[in-house]
């Protein structure tokens, strides 16, 4: 009907199709969550921190001859410098991220250093029940 309006949370795929001719407006309003704010802070971090997270994924890694780097040398990969981006992933996850993790925490503030200050007042609401 003219004037309805059609709230669809964030995040719920959905599907518009036009029965006649007519206009629409389309607004997003696009509030954040803890997990992407999150996210993007670590990410910050662990593109600062090394070349290897800057790597663009490919099917074959290879590591330095010298070693050098920011997850060890070639001698953990057996001597082998090729690796397959699935075993530099999981390198990096096992080896970088922690650390990452933890400068985040402590050198650079932690959560008060990834929260906006004119929300660091603010109160939360109660999660959702999925």
């Amino acid at each position: 009907h003219p004037g309805d309006v059609l709230y669809v949370p964030a995040g719920w795929w959905h599907k518009v199709r036009v029965l006649e001719p007519g206009v629409s407006l389309n607004i997003s309003l696009m509030a954040t969550n803890y997990a992407t704010l999150t996210c993007r802070a670590l990410q910050h971090v662990l593109l600062q921190r090394s070349p290897a997270w800057r790597q663009t994924i490919l099917t074959r890694h290879y590591e330095p001859q010298d070693g050098g780097g920011c997850c060890g040398n070639s001698a953990s990969n057996g001597g082998k410098h090729p690796r397959s981006a699935l075993e530099q992933l999981q390198h990096l996850i096992e080896t970088d991220l922690p650390r990452a993790l933890q400068e985040l925490i402590q050198k650079q503030g932690g959560a008060s250093a990834i929260l906006p200050p004119a929300l660091q007042g603010t109160t939360t609401a109660e999660p959702q029940q999925q």
